[in-house]
């Protein structure tokens, strides 16, 4: 396991900031860099990509740490509940990074 997912791990099970900082040594501009390209992988997989291959490529990461990522998200994948910090994660970006509406033709978005 690398250090950025046991960073996503620890955050995941509710730790703060400041409590991953000091257990893993890592500055706070470096843990939140992880969370945010994890919450982007979440959000990338509610929106059907689940190749790892195009996930990489999209995330800029290799591919160990995705299929890392991967696995933790099945880890806290229960059926139904996810933990309070994943569901306010993927409400952040999803207002980050919201939806495009289709285009009609003549470039005018569908309402």
């Amino acid at each position: 396991m690398s250090h950025k997912t046991r960073i996503i791990d620890l955050y995941l099970k509710g730790y703060t900031y400041s409590d991953i900082m000091r257990k893993t040594r890592h500055s706070g501009h470096s843990v939140k860099r992880y969370v945010m390209s994890f919450g982007r992988l979440l959000l990338l997989k509610s929106r059907d990509i689940d190749n790892v291959s195009e996930l990489s490529r999209l995330l800029n990461q290799s591919e160990r740490l995705t299929e890392e990522y991967l696995e933790l998200f099945e880890k806290y994948l229960d059926g139904v509940n996810w933990p309070q910090v994943y569901v306010d994660l993927l409400g952040q970006l999803r207002s980050l990074y919201p939806s495009k509406s289709p285009l009609k033709k003549g470039g005018r978005r569908l309402s």
